[in-house]
């Protein structure tokens, strides 16, 4: 039974992040103990995977069996439901991987295809499933995104020298990684100070397959993004949050098919609680904070944070702390990652953790 889950897992990691904000998915049908169709979720707004699956089949599916990495959705979105099509293939059996968090779906599917005389198992490898979705899972239990900090230092702990450059601490390799790592995320998040000394474009390049590209969102209380900015002039869009910005400015921007969203700041910082909610309004389930320092330290001493990347290079550069204001007074109350890996890139050492 595991070896066609593990199939069906296997495919579900062909889609990247190209069917953001929906889940990847995978399903496999069985029959005679072989495989005679398999299918994924490739693109949002297209089939999912179990559609897939049975479109590519051919013959009689009496005595077949469906594995899928998450329960089949019951309700009708971007197309029909899943269950109505499994029950009309002649389908008998159906194994589901997890039950989807998605309050729309959870249990409903499973619900349905019992209803119709299908036979049902739950938990095939769940927890190799639920990786499958890690930040979507979040969202639907906690209706915010999953945040990750992403940060380059040096091995000193250093963000910039002592005149503030800090292009590039980290190798090329390293580099090509955060592209890789970017990918994962339906959006990426800077302060305007970012985009004022670096002008990044914040998007994903030579990645293979990858489609789709993340969300731009830049902090800036008082309205200084210029106007030429790389992330105002492409043919991405990108939400900016504000608390004060001329009219004029917003026009402008706004008629470059960009968002502003004006919230409440305090001690000239935009109130991160009122971000956080209107990303989860956008349905936007997964932010990758790129900097600056500020922004990072924001986050993290408001614990706003859910993981973090950090790329250590290999040499000393003396310059500015990586983080100060952190609220941490007391090594017992350290910020303690769990689920921690380690891996060295040319010269660097990529750690990465979940929050704990």
């Amino acid at each position: 039974m595991s070896k066609f889950m593990k199939r069906a897992i296997e495919i579900a990691s062909y889609a990247k992040e190209n069917v953001y904000p929906n889940p990847k998915v995978g399903a496999v049908i069985v029959k005679d103990n072989s495989i005679i169709s398999e299918g994924y979720h490739e693109l949002y707004g297209s089939n999912h995977a179990e559609i897939n699956a049975l479109i590519k089949s051919d013959g009689n599916l009496n005595g077949a069996t469906l594995y899928v990495t998450l329960e089949p959705c019951n309700h009708i979105g971007k197309t029909p439901p899943c269950t109505d099509a499994i029950i009309d293939s002649g389908i008998n059996k159906v194994i589901i991987g997890t039950v989807d968090p998605n309050p729309k779906v959870s249990g409903s599917g499973i619900k349905r295809l019992k209803d119709s005389g299908i036979a049902v198992e739950c938990g095939c490898l769940e927890e190799e499933c639920l990786r499958l979705n890690k930040h979507y899972n979040f969202f639907m239990k906690y209706n915010k995104p999953f945040i990750t900090s992403k940060m380059a230092l040096s091995l000193d702990g250093k963000y910039s020298t002592d005149k503030g450059e800090s292009k590039w601490i980290t190798s090329k390799k390293s580099r090509l990684d955060v592209h890789n790592e970017r990918s994962k995320y339906q959006s990426i998040l800077v302060g305007v100070q970012t985009i004022i000394e670096d002008n990044p474009r914040l998007n994903v390049r030579d990645i293979e397959g990858f489609e789709k590209q993340p969300t731009r969102i830049v902090l800036d209380t008082n309205g200084r993004i210029p106007i030429d900015s790389n992330v105002l002039n492409d043919e991405l869009s990108t939400i900016i949050f504000t608390a004060n910005m001329k009219q004029s400015k917003q026009k402008k921007i706004e008629n470059r098919y960009n968002k502003i969203i004006f919230v409440e700041s305090k001690n000239n910082l935009l109130d991160l609680d009122s971000v956080v909610k209107q990303l989860s309004i956008l349905n936007i389930q997964s932010v990758l904070v790129e900097g600056g320092r500020k922004v990072h330290e924001s986050f993290i001493r408001e614990r706003k944070v859910n993981s973090v990347i950090v790329y250590i290079a290999s040499k000393f550069i003396g310059g500015i702390n990586s983080l100060n204001n952190i609220d941490v007074d007391r090594i017992s109350n350290a910020i303690t990652l769990k689920n921690t890996e380690f891996e060295i890139i040319e010269n660097d050492i990529k750690v990465k953790g979940d929050i704990g």
